[in-house]
């Protein structure tokens, strides 16, 4: 299912994957999977939080009400949601409990 998401030729622009489920139980990626495969290893819940407070903890100038985490602009993000409520009601209509949001992000500082 990801390579459909993020098709090889994403490689070039895409610098992290997440596999996002709202869950802290067992979400984190693998030492071997990491070791595997790179930049490409696709990382999880507890990853993305990790790397949100290792962010916070670098903001040495001292700014406040720098926002954390992912960005996606008030388009994206009204579109997202509209997305995911339809996407729970499917889940709701097939008795379905299980659900995983993909995110590539790109670094547009790199």
């Amino acid at each position: 299912v990801m390579n459909a998401v993020f098709p090889a030729e994403a490689s070039g622009f895409i610098s992290e994957r997440f596999d996002l489920k709202g869950s802290t139980v067992g979400r984190e990626v693998s030492e071997e999977e990491l070791q595997k495969k790179g930049r490409d290893a696709v990382m999880k819940d507890l990853d993305l939080a990790r790397e949100v407070q290792l962010v916070k903890s670098m903001n040495k100038n001292g700014r406040k009400n720098l926002e954390y985490g992912l960005s996606i602009g008030p388009l994206s993000k009204s579109a997202l949601l509209s997305q995911l409520r339809e996407d729970v009601k499917l889940l709701v209509d097939c008795q379905v409990m299980d659900y995983s949001l993909l995110v590539g992000v790109v670094d547009y500082q790199l």
